[in-house]
C-alpha cells in the first residue's frame, strides 16, 4: 500500500487537497497512536466483522441523514475520519477502504482528487505503521528483495490504474468502486469467518 499510494501521489500530484491533507494528518497520528498498543495483542476477528458490514453497509445502504455530523466543521471531520480509519488500518489494514468510501460519499471530489487525497493519506499511514513497529523490534531487512519486486509491480499498477481512471466515465468508477469495496468487505468476514 504504501509503494502504490507513493507512485500514485507521483501522478495525481496537481489534484491532492491539501487543506484536507492537513488535518487528516492530525487524525493519522492519533488513530496510529492509540491503535498501536492494541495491535501487538488484539485478536483482529470482531473488529473484520464489523468492518465488512460497515463497508457494505456504507457503499449499498441509502444515504441517511448526516445533518448533526455535517453541522461540524470540516477539519473536525476530516480528523476524527482519520483517527477512526487509522485506528483501522493498525488493526486490521484496511482502513483505507473505509476512508474512500466517506469521502465518496461526502460527493466533493472527483474520482482522481479523490484517489490523489487516498494516496497521500495512505502513505502517510502506512509510514507511521513503519516507524511503530519499527520501534517495537520488527526486522523489515530480510523482506527487502520482496519489497523491491512489490515496488515494481505497484509502479507498473499505479501508472496502467491512474491511465485507466482518467478515461473511465463517473457511472462506471461508481460501479466498480461499489464492486471493489464490496469484494475487500467480503474477504473481511471470510477471515473472520475461518476461511
Amino acid at each position: 500500500m504504501f509503494l502504490q499510494g507513493a507512485f500514485r501521489i507521483g501522478f495525481l500530484w496537481r489534484l491532492v487537497d491539501w487543506k484536507f491533507i492537513s488535518y487528516a494528518a492530525i487524525g493519522a497520528c492519533l488513530g496510529v497512536a492509540l491503535a498501536g498498543p492494541i495491535a501487538l495483542v488484539l485478536p483482529p476477528k470482531w473488529l473484520q466483522i464489523s468492518l465488512g458490514i460497515g463497508l457494505l453497509l456504507l457503499v449499498w445502504a441509502p444515504p441517511l441523514p448526516t445533518r448533526a455530523v455535517m453541522r461540524l466543521p470540516e477539519r473536525v471531520r476530516t480528523i476524527i475520519l482519520l483517527t477512526i480509519t487509522s485506528i483501522i488500518s493498525m488493526l486490521i489494514g484496511a482502513g483505507a477502504a473505509l476512508m474512500s468510501t466517506v469521502r465518496k460519499r461526502e460527493g466533493k471530489r472527483s474520482k482522481e482528487g479523490m484517489l490523489a487525497d487516498l494516496s497521500i493519506v495512505t502513505v502517510m499511514v502506512q509510514s507511521l505503521k513503519i516507524i511503530f513497529f519499527g520501534a517495537t523490534g520488527f526486522v523489515f531487512g530480510k523482506y527487502l528483495p520482496l519489497l523491491a519486486c512489490m515496488g515494481f509491480a505497484s509502479f507498473l499498477g499505479s501508472w496502467f490504474g491512474v491511465k485507466f481512471l482518467q478515461k473511465m466515465n463517473n457511472q462506471w468508477f461508481d460501479h466498480l468502486f461499489k464492486l471493489v469495496v464490496s469484494i475487500v468487505a467480503g474477504i473481511l468476514l471470510a477471515r473472520a469467518a475461518g476461511f
